[in-house]
């Protein structure tokens, strides 16, 4: 089973880990990853992905760092559609990049969300393979957000 300690199992106070999503391979159903851990004032290359959360109660497994890691079928679901053919695709994911069974990694990451979003390339919001109306409730939820992320960023000419 999957440990963090294999990423560096404390992280600073501005690093982050990324998710580096691996390229398809033969077996086209199986997600690989592996994560690495980086510093936010380094300006690394990333888009940090926003998802519905949907059932929790059946977790599906992928390989994180050769090991297994389970995750919710919605999550899954963005990674099959979101991997590239050849090359790998770095993304900050908060239910795998932090280590929700350390609460004080949680709560450090969580201060740190803002500039998690807004460093990145672009934030990817995954709605589901479909759809499906819990989606679009939840991309309603998310306008709050997005406006409060996005007002320093907006110029105020004419």
């Amino acid at each position: 089973m999957f440990s963090y300690n294999s990423t560096g199992s404390v992280l600073g106070p501005t690093q982050i880990r990324l998710l580096h999503l691996l390229p398809v391979t033969e077996n086209n159903d199986s997600i690989e990853c592996r994560l690495e851990v980086v510093a936010l004032e380094e300006n690394p290359v990333y888009e940090a992905l926003s998802y519905c959360w949907g059932d929790s109660s059946q977790l599906l497994e992928i390989k994180c760092n050769n090991e297994a890691f389970q995750v919710i079928e919605n999550l899954l679901s963005a990674l099959q559609h979101l991997r590239n053919e050849h090359t790998e695709r770095p993304l900050w994911i908060d239910a795998i990049c932090i280590n929700r069974k350390d609460p004080e990694e949680r709560q450090s990451q969580v201060k740190l969300m803002k500039d998690i979003y807004t460093k990145s390339q672009r934030v990817v919001i995954w709605l589901g393979p479909d759809l499906a109306s819990d989606g679009i409730n939840h991309l309603f939820k998310l306008i709050p957000t997005i406006e409060y992320l996005a007002l320093p960023h907006i110029s105020k000419s004419g």
